[in-house]
Protein backbone atom coordinates (compact mmCIF):
# COMPACT_ATOMS: atom_id res chain seq x y z
CA UNK A 1 0.00 0.00 0.00
CA UNK A 2 3.20 2.55 0.65
CA UNK A 3 4.59 1.87 -2.81
CA UNK A 4 1.25 2.16 -4.54
CA UNK A 5 0.63 5.72 -2.50
CA UNK A 6 4.22 6.51 -3.76
CA UNK A 7 3.55 6.07 -7.10
CA UNK A 8 0.31 8.07 -6.77
CA UNK A 9 2.51 11.19 -6.06
CA UNK A 10 5.25 10.57 -8.20
CA UNK A 11 2.61 10.64 -10.89
CA UNK A 12 0.72 13.77 -9.53
CA UNK A 13 3.95 15.70 -9.69
CA UNK A 14 4.73 15.03 -13.13
CA UNK A 15 1.36 16.27 -14.06
CA UNK A 16 -0.24 13.04 -14.70
CA UNK A 17 -3.55 11.77 -13.83
CA UNK A 18 -3.97 8.82 -11.00
CA UNK A 19 -7.53 8.07 -11.57
CA UNK A 20 -7.25 5.57 -14.72
CA UNK A 21 -6.86 5.50 -17.54
CA UNK A 22 -8.33 8.13 -20.32
CA UNK A 23 -11.87 7.59 -21.84
CA UNK A 24 -11.58 7.07 -26.06
CA UNK A 25 -11.66 10.58 -27.85
CA UNK A 26 -14.61 10.87 -30.52
CA UNK A 27 -13.04 11.25 -33.97
CA UNK A 28 -13.28 15.10 -34.97
CA UNK A 29 -13.57 15.51 -38.84
CA UNK A 30 -11.59 17.72 -40.49
CA UNK A 31 -13.01 21.28 -40.87
CA UNK A 32 -13.89 22.39 -44.12
CA UNK A 33 -13.49 25.86 -45.06
CA UNK A 34 -16.70 28.07 -45.15
CA UNK A 35 -17.01 29.97 -48.80
CA UNK A 36 -16.08 33.54 -48.70
CA UNK A 37 -16.50 36.20 -50.69
CA UNK A 38 -13.38 38.16 -51.46
CA UNK A 39 -11.76 40.98 -49.19
CA UNK A 40 -11.55 44.46 -50.48
CA UNK A 41 -7.61 43.97 -49.65
CA UNK A 42 -8.17 40.27 -52.48
CA UNK A 43 -9.75 42.10 -54.81
CA UNK A 44 -7.40 45.13 -55.27
CA UNK A 45 -5.76 42.34 -56.71
CA UNK A 46 -7.67 42.03 -59.83
CA UNK A 47 -6.64 43.62 -62.99
CA UNK A 48 -2.42 43.58 -61.86
CA UNK A 49 -0.20 42.80 -64.94
CA UNK A 50 2.65 40.56 -63.79
CA UNK A 51 5.49 38.69 -65.93
CA UNK A 52 6.84 34.98 -65.64
CA UNK A 53 8.41 33.32 -67.90
CA UNK A 54 8.30 35.26 -70.62
CA UNK A 55 4.42 35.90 -70.54
CA UNK A 56 2.28 39.13 -69.72
CA UNK A 57 -0.09 37.37 -67.04
CA UNK A 58 -3.09 40.09 -66.00
CA UNK A 59 -5.25 38.71 -62.67
CA UNK A 60 -9.12 38.92 -64.07
CA UNK A 61 -10.78 37.84 -60.96
CA UNK A 62 -10.52 36.50 -57.10
CA UNK A 63 -13.09 33.83 -56.64
CA UNK A 64 -14.14 31.21 -54.06
CA UNK A 65 -13.43 27.39 -55.47
CA UNK A 66 -15.30 24.83 -54.23
CA UNK A 67 -12.22 21.79 -55.12
CA UNK A 68 -10.10 23.86 -53.28
CA UNK A 69 -11.47 24.83 -50.76
CA UNK A 70 -9.81 28.47 -51.00
CA UNK A 71 -10.03 31.68 -52.19
CA UNK A 72 -7.81 31.27 -55.74
CA UNK A 73 -7.16 33.91 -58.09
CA UNK A 74 -7.83 33.51 -61.79
CA UNK A 75 -5.28 35.47 -64.29
CA UNK A 76 -4.73 34.89 -68.17
CA UNK A 77 -1.81 35.79 -70.44
CA UNK A 78 -2.82 38.48 -71.97
CA UNK A 79 -1.40 37.42 -75.70
CA UNK A 80 -2.22 34.52 -75.90
CA UNK A 81 -6.10 35.71 -74.98
CA UNK A 82 -5.47 38.66 -77.81
CA UNK A 83 -3.92 36.21 -80.40
CA UNK A 84 -6.69 33.98 -79.94
CA UNK A 85 -9.25 36.89 -79.43
CA UNK A 86 -10.98 35.34 -76.09
CA UNK A 87 -13.03 38.56 -74.73
CA UNK A 88 -12.84 38.64 -70.30
CA UNK A 89 -16.64 38.04 -70.88
CA UNK A 90 -15.42 34.74 -72.56
CA UNK A 91 -13.02 33.90 -69.66
CA UNK A 92 -15.71 34.68 -66.79
CA UNK A 93 -17.93 32.59 -68.23
CA UNK A 94 -15.37 29.92 -68.37
CA UNK A 95 -14.52 30.26 -64.80
CA UNK A 96 -18.26 29.92 -64.17
CA UNK A 97 -19.00 26.94 -66.06
CA UNK A 98 -16.07 25.26 -65.45
CA UNK A 99 -14.56 25.29 -68.70
CA UNK A 100 -10.94 25.93 -69.61
CA UNK A 101 -9.23 28.21 -72.19
CA UNK A 102 -5.45 27.63 -72.25
CA UNK A 103 -4.50 30.62 -71.46
CA UNK A 104 -6.45 31.02 -68.34
CA UNK A 105 -4.90 29.59 -65.03
CA UNK A 106 -5.66 29.99 -61.32
CA UNK A 107 -3.22 29.61 -57.91
CA UNK A 108 -3.73 31.21 -54.24
CA UNK A 109 -4.10 34.80 -53.54
CA UNK A 110 -0.41 34.62 -51.98
CA UNK A 111 1.01 33.09 -54.44
CA UNK A 112 0.04 35.32 -57.62
CA UNK A 113 0.46 38.28 -54.74
CA UNK A 114 4.23 37.22 -54.77
CA UNK A 115 4.52 36.53 -58.43
CA UNK A 116 2.98 39.89 -59.07
CA UNK A 117 6.52 41.17 -56.78
CA UNK A 118 3.60 43.41 -54.41
CA UNK A 119 4.93 43.70 -51.03
CA UNK A 120 4.20 41.05 -48.03
CA UNK A 121 0.91 41.92 -46.80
Amino acid sequence: MVLSRRRERAGRSRGRSTRGPAGPTAFKAPKTPKPRTPSAFERALEGVEFEEDGAEWTVRTVRWCADSGALVVWYFDSLEAEKYEISEKAMLDAIENGSAFDCLEYSSFSEVHFRAGLKRF
